[in-house]
């Protein structure tokens, strides 16, 4: 497996992300998302399993304001482009009986 860039192209990003960035720095959670296409509820909970970097804007305590640098965004687009592989070691979108078919003629 390839290793990845450590730091993500911008230029990857689809034109309405990096057009949204292009005046402010930050984009709020629920923004980002929709720019995304995502339900904020899957953005959220990405932040909250630390799988996601973000902002925190202002300085309350109960309820801190989750925000999004054009980075974080590249880093979750990058990630979420890349193939994953899953415990069968087939990759995304890769159907399991082909890689049934393809196993025993490794194995030899």
């Amino acid at each position: 497996m390839p290793i990845r860039d450590p730091k993500p192209s911008i230029d990857e990003l689809p034109e309405c992300v990096r057009e949204a960035f292009r005046d402010r720095a930050l984009l709020s959670l629920p923004k980002t998302a929709r720019l995304l296409g995502m339900h904020p509820d899957t953005l959220y909970a990405m932040k909250d399993r630390g799988q996601l970097s973000y902002r925190i804007k202002g300085v309350g305590v109960r309820r801190p304001q989750t925000f999004f640098a054009i980075d974080d965004v590249a880093a979750l687009w990058h990630t979420m482009r890349s193939p994953v592989v899953g415990l069968t070691g087939a990759r995304h979108g890769e159907k399991y009986p082909a890689l049934r078919q393809a196993y025993p003629a490794q194995k030899r």
